[in-house]
């Protein structure tokens, strides 16, 4: 087993053979990577995913939520009145008072806008609500890839449904909050 470490968000990848997986072209093992927690979970018999509805599990406060249902019961359906550059993170605002910051799904640092400038995510984003959520995992360059699990919120409109879609970290549930109260330390 190898570990790596990712300076940017202070995670720890495993690497571990695995027979279900597919075979790696350059070692010619069943790879696959996961981070610490999700290995010592899984280690521990404990899941790495919701049985209900497949999406990531995360830790708030030291409370384990399902990513869908922690990001629903606080914003979904929710209308976005304004979006804003915030001390560390693009926010937005919901009408029932609560922000969301966007994070890369990358790295889980600041959202890197590469299509659009603030004033046109702001002009995609005000009046829309929030219709439902995604998830998936980014697979990064590598060998093995480095891997970690996607959240998208996905917005009213009749575009297509990537148009109007946003991938963010799973920072981004952890960081749901109040307007009024301070930002999670990250």
């Amino acid at each position: 087993m190898t570990s790596q470490s990712l300076a940017q968000r202070d995670t720890i990848i495993l690497t571990i053979e695995d027979t279900s997986a597919p075979l790696s072209a350059s070692t010619g093992k069943n790879q696959r990577s996961m981070s610490l927690i999700d290995f010592v979970r899984q280690m521990d018999g404990q899941p790495t995913h919701c049985t209900d509805d497949g999406f990531p599990l995360i830790s708030i406060d030291g409370e384990i939520y399902c990513t869908v249902e922690y990001a629903d019961g606080l914003i979904g359906g929710q209308k976005a009145v304004g979006v804003a550059q915030g001390e560390h993170f693009i926010e937005i605002l919901l009408a029932n008072g609560y922000l969301i910051p966007l994070t890369c799904p990358c790295c889980g640092g600041q959202l890197h806008l590469r299509d659009m400038q603030l004033p046109e995510l702001r002009a995609l984003l005000i009046g829309r609500s929030i219709e439902g959520f995604r998830h998936g995992e980014w697979v990064g360059e590598g060998v093995p890839p480095k891997r970690h699990p996607v959240f998208a919120l996905q917005f009213s409109g009749s575009e297509e449904r990537q148009e109007r879609t946003i991938e963010v970290a799973l920072e981004s549930v952890r960081g749901i909050r109040k307007a009024n109260a301070s930002p999670a330390p990250h």
